[in-house]
């Protein structure tokens, strides 16, 4: 582990699993316990009711002051004007993250990345083939489907205008 003492904590972790984990994992009893025994906190759960948000100023300022927070798991788990906070105050030394809040992207203290979770040459393709299929909906049918909410009708239209006068396109379901 790099030379670092490892520590986790899972408050759903089966008897199973943990006779699984390596012998130098040390298992802390709580969040705040992990959190202030732990330079660097990696985040390795998926989002639900329960975990959103989970990385908020409470949690934060039960860090290690300094220590670097690296979120690759879900951007909802953060609250972004938490951690936000706690970067300007220096309680967070470091967050690194492929889930970027716009007002920390250029902050010396963060390194944000693209997030890659879905960069396997399969799921490329299967994201290659869905995004076809929407976009045949859209062209035939009019209907705009898992779209992000911030671009409007017409930006759509004006893009599929201007590539459909530059190319021509044949789309084709599979």
């Amino acid at each position: 582990a790099l030379g670092m003492d490892v520590v986790g904590y899972d408050p759903f972790l089966s008897v199973d699993a943990a006779l699984r984990l390596s012998r130098n994992v040390k298992l802390a009893k709580t969040q705040e316990e992990l959190l202030g025994k732990s330079d660097f906190v990696t985040l390795h759960l998926p989002q639900t009711p329960k975990t959103k948000g989970m990385m908020n100023g409470q949690a934060l300022a039960a860090m290690k002051p300094g220590a670097v927070l690296l979120n690759f798991a879900r951007g909802g788990l953060i609250e972004d004007d938490a951690v936000l906070a706690a970067l300007q105050s220096g309680q967070l030394g470091r967050y690194v993250t492929d889930f970027p809040d716009d007002r920390i992207i250029g902050m010396d203290n963060v390194i944000a990345m693209p997030h890659l979770g879905a960069s396997t040459p399969e799921a490329e393709e299967n994201c290659a083939r869905m995004a076809a299929a929407q976009l045949e909906e859209y062209l035939v049918n009019g209907n705009i489907k898992n779209f992000a909410a911030h671009y409007t009708h017409q930006f759509i239209l004006r893009i599929v205008d201007l590539e459909m006068k530059s190319t021509q396109y044949t789309l084709t379901g599979t």
